[in-house]
């Protein structure tokens, strides 16, 4: 997942724009992600050091999501129990 994220990383700092809700092919090898919003709910407890280093809560995160074999991403009722357990899903207020 490291490289994962790193990649997401420099695609931005190219001028690479994630929309929350729209489908990336571009990002994992075998299957395609999307991006939601994290909620500011979930700061404190996920993001400790990026609080710091931004010297506060005023900065956007999108969570990355990848889908299970059969295409369903977590918040689908259908979508693989292991997949859904991987992923919380952090665009929900706590």
């Amino acid at each position: 997942m490291q490289k994962i994220v790193n990649t997401i990383g420099s695609e931005i700092r190219n001028g690479a724009k994630y929309q929350p809700g729209k489908e990336y092919h571009d990002i994992f090898a075998r299957c395609g992600c999307q991006f939601r919003r994290f909620d500011t709910a979930h700061y404190r407890y996920y993001l400790g050091w990026a609080i710091w280093f931004y010297n506060g809560e005023s900065f956007p995160v999108r969570q990355c999501f990848w889908p299970d074999l059969q295409g369903h991403y977590p918040w689908d009722p259908e979508c693989s129990p292991g997949v859904v357990a991987l992923q919380p899903l952090l665009f929900k207020p706590s």
